[in-house]
């Protein structure tokens, strides 16, 4: 494999990093009404949008492994932690496979709250150079689709505003958005 290879896999790599953080965290959540259910939704969706939701924000920072390279695509795997509300500390991993020709990319995470607590997520992402070498700017629209403990049967969905490292496959930022706790209203 040639050089050019290398550098598109490492620039792969930095897009989609599991978005992480050490700066300050946001200060409100992104607005997220849009992702709500309708009334008119299916049964779960009713019971979904009929649980108040909550903000969820919190800063995160994590490094990437990829893996599955083809001329077109890499699958790029980040765990990581931050601090996040309802979450505390927490730890996340993340598999999400990236399209080079728009770089973008879709996947799943998996993330842990301090007390073992857990929800899922599907990630819809994009990404653009920042103008320093090797750097990008990632936006990850992570939508949650349930988990365990008082995050069984939760719904929402946040925002990851991150930069990457293509060079110290690094990557980190902050998120915001609204999380459904159904287990925690019964």
């Amino acid at each position: 494999m040639g050089s050019s290879f290398t550098a598109v896999v490492f620039i792969g790599a930095a897009l989609l990093l599991g978005g992480c953080s050490q700066g300050a965290a946001p200060a409100g959540p992104t607005s997220v009404a849009s992702a709500g259910a309708s009334l008119t939704s299916s049964p779960p969706a009713v019971a979904a949008a009929a649980t108040p939701r909550v903000p969820l924000t919190g800063t995160m920072r994590g490094t990437d492994v990829d893996s599955d390279p083809t001329p077109t695509t890499i699958v790029v795997t980040t765990e990581g932690g931050g601090t996040a509300t309802h979450l505390g500390q927490f730890s996340f991993t993340e598999r999400v496979t990236l399209t080079f020709a728009t770089l973008t990319a879709v996947g799943t995470s998996h993330w842990v709250a301090a007390n073992g607590d857990s929800f899922d997520t599907t990630i819809e992402a994009s990404g653009q150079p920042t103008g320093t070498p090797g750097e990008f700017s990632i936006t990850d629209i992570h939508t949650i689709t349930g988990g365990t403990g008082r995050f069984a049967g939760a719904h929402g969905r946040f925002i990851v505003e991150r930069v990457a490292s293509a060079i110290t496959l690094t990557t980190s930022g902050s998120f915001a958005g609204t999380i459904s706790l159904p287990a925690a209203a019964d």
